[in-house]
C-alpha cells in the first residue's frame, strides 16, 4: 500500500490516493514512521532472516533453540 501512494504521490498527493485506496492518512504515516525506524523486534527479525533464510519453519526454530536463540515459535 505504501508504495502505490509513494508511487503516484507526486502526481495525486497523499489524501485523494488514500481516499481511493479507504486507507487512512494516520496508517500511511504510520507505515512510514515504521519504515523509517523499525521496532527492535522489526531489526531482530531482520537479523535473523539474514542468518537463517525462510524454509521450514519448525527445523529453523529447532536449530535456533538449539543455538540458545529464544524465539516465538509462529502457528503452523
Amino acid at each position: 500500500m505504501s508504495a502505490v501512494v509513494d508511487e503516484l504521490r507526486a502526481e495525486h498527493g497523499v489524501e485523494p490516493i488514500c481516499r481511493v485506496l479507504e486507507v487512512a492518512l494516520s496508517t500511511y504515516y504510520a507505515v512510514k514512521a515504521r519504515e523509517r525506524d523499525p521496532s527492535a523486534r522489526a531489526r531482530r527479525d531482520a537479523e535473523l532472516i539474514e542468518v537463517y533464510p525462510p524454509s521450514a519453519s519448525r527445523e529453523v526454530w529447532w536449530q535456533l533453540q538449539r543455538e540458545g536463540v529464544d524465539v516465538a515459535r509462529a502457528a503452523q
